[in-house]
């Protein structure tokens, strides 16, 4: 079984837990990557490959549906 790699762009603490903490129950094999920002998020996009975004659509920097 191959490890998905999940890029959580959050920017609370407690939802970022939360996340973590409903993951670690999940039957799939995973690798959990944060950013706290939009902008560091489409950074680490540009340099790693990653299989699932989690996006919080009202980050402090912009807004996930802009």
């Amino acid at each position: 079984m191959s490890t998905t790699n999940i890029l959580i762009i959050e920017d609370n603490p407690a939802d970022i837990a939360l996340i973590e903490a409903y993951l670690k129950d999940a039957a799939m094999k995973h690798t959990l990557f944060k950013s706290e920002s939009l902008s560091d998020g489409l950074v680490f996009l540009n340099e790693q490959n990653v299989d699932l975004v989690l996006l919080d659509l009202k980050l402090a920097d912009i807004e996930g549906f802009k």
